[in-house]
């Protein structure tokens, strides 16, 4: 389970151009962005993906009632990182 943030325009990180020779990188305008929290299932290969307009404390119980929905049988064993709006104690 990870929540993931891929931005609207592109980020310049590396890469080979000619000595003396300029590059031009398009890219698109503003500052949009998907917050995207999601699970993959190992067994199946499946996934479950929630988009929200953050990635917070509530999407991620909205992510974790979807996953029960989805496998009403059973244990869940969850692997995340150490992400805040994982960390919270509102339920």
């Amino acid at each position: 389970m990870d929540g993931v943030h891929p931005l609207h325009n592109s980020q310049p990180a590396y890469g080979w151009i000619r000595k003396g020779t300029d590059m031009v990188l398009q890219s698109n305008t503003g500052r949009e962005r998907l917050n995207l929290n999601g699970a993959y299932n190992i067994e199946d290969h499946t996934a479950v993906v929630i988009e929200s307009e953050s990635i917070n404390a509530q999407s991620t119980v909205v992510l974790l009632e979807e996953m029960m929905r989805k496998q009403p049988k059973g244990l869940l064993y969850i692997i995340l990182d150490n992400a805040r709006y994982y960390r919270s104690e509102i339920y």
